[in-house]
């Protein structure tokens, strides 16, 4: 569901959690994805292209200056964005994979993160 909100407002969803989280199968070229809602340890794309290995570029819609945002990976994330659960993505893949490839029932500790 696409809701298209004139004011901010608070929304409340009624049902249940997810028994499973999602799980992507990514594909050579353009692919959507969004933060897994067990995945609060991610709060920045780039954890996201490091985990994901094979991507080169990983975007976003702004609705309020209607432009795709994006960062780049040049050994690094260049232009690299907040994200938080729930957050969609577009991402470009260079090869197949599946993410997140590991299962994750709790958020990793920063601290226990790999740099």
């Amino acid at each position: 569901m696409m809701i298209y909100a004139l004011t901010p407002f608070n929304a409340y969803s009624i049902g249940n959690m997810p028994a499973a989280n999602a799980t992507y199968n990514l594909l050579v070229g353009l692919n959507d994805i969004m933060i897994p809602l067990n995945r609060s340890d991610i709060t920045m794309a780039s954890t996201v292209g490091d985990e994901i290995q094979v991507l080169d570029t990983m975007s976003y819609w702004d609705n309020a200056t209607q432009t795709w945002f994006a960062t780049i990976n040049v050994g690094y994330w260049d232009g690299d964005f907040p994200v938080s659960i729930g957050s969609p993505m577009q991402v470009y893949a260079l090869s197949p994979v599946t993410w997140p490839s590991r299962s994750v029932s709790k958020p990793v500790s920063p601290a226990k993160q790999s740099k």
